[in-house]
């Protein structure tokens, strides 16, 4: 007889109930049998929206980080944007600090992918598009970043 373990991502028990055919009765359409399989599952890494539970944050925290990261599926922001933006939403400007922060952003490719946007719509120079970028709230050296990586 094999056992395999499961090993699944949630921190709660689970009882499931499934239909098992032992193998002497494989080609008899008798001898399913019932078997209750609960399951000890367990972590903190998972979540159903794909952001990783923090036990230690408010209910107002972990919503600004899921509307940041839907922000962020969108379309690019600046680490200043996102944070205005979540203000704007309503969101206190210590959540929205904490939603943004606890993402972990790459603020060089939130550069490049803005870039590349605002190039889509019109054209830039090189000069252009890195004061836009500044003054969309990426730092110089994002800016910078953006300009060399998305100016095509």
């Amino acid at each position: 007889m094999m056992t395999r373990a499961l090993s699944m991502l949630i921190s709660v028990p689970l009882a499931l109930s499934v239909l098992v055919a032992p193998a002497q009765a494989a080609t008899s359409h008798q001898g399913f049998v019932s078997v209750n399989l609960t399951l000890a599952i367990k972590s903190s890494s998972f979540s159903p929206r794909g952001i990783i539970p923090n036990k230690k944050e408010t209910a107002s925290q972990r919503n600004a980080k899921r509307k940041a990261k839907s922000y962020l599926s969108i379309m690019a922001f600046s680490r200043t944007e996102l944070i205005d933006q979540l203000k704007f939403d309503g969101f206190s400007a210590k959540d929205a600090k904490y939603g943004v922060d606890a993402l972990k952003v790459n603020w060089n490719k939130e550069a490049v992918k803005k870039a590349e946007s605002y190039l889509s719509i019109m054209a830039f120079s090189k000069t252009e598009l890195k004061e836009q970028l500044i003054f969309d709230g990426f730092t110089t050296s994002q800016a910078n970043y953006g300009v060399k990586k998305g100016y095509k």
